[in-house]
């Protein structure tokens, strides 16, 4: 697919919302891959101020929800592209959704690797 077929580079708004959200899939990328040999093998992943700790994981895990949420950017990025023409509310809504996929996942990596 060649960069001028990307219908959604035309709006500067849709642009700079998928390079963000890019940009911190990338810094969240970061933030595993050089921390990820610091942690502990028993991972805490879930945790609730009345039960305490009660879901354990391992490093494998990090690489997986950072794959999960890059996949379902891609995917909100394909349909965004694809819709343009037809429903530009819809194309907003799928790139700004991106957009919060990546801060949240940009926190939960965070949060994850500063409790262990």
């Amino acid at each position: 697919m060649k960069l001028y077929h990307i219908r959604i580079f035309k709006e500067k708004v849709l642009l700079v919302f998928t390079v963000l959200s890019l940009v911190l899939m990338i810094f969240s990328l970061g933030l595993v891959y050089f921390n990820i040999n610091k942690l502990g093998t028993p991972l805490i992943l879930h945790f609730d101020e009345f039960r305490g700790v009660d879901f354990f994981g391992e490093g494998k895990n990090l690489w997986g929800i950072w794959l999960t949420s890059l996949v379902a950017i891609i995917i909100n990025t394909f349909l965004a592209n694809t819709f343009f023409y037809r429903e530009r509310a819809l194309t907003y809504l799928l790139i700004g959704s991106g957009f919060l996929i990546s801060i949240l996942t940009l926190v939960v990596l965070g949060t994850i690797i500063s409790v262990n």
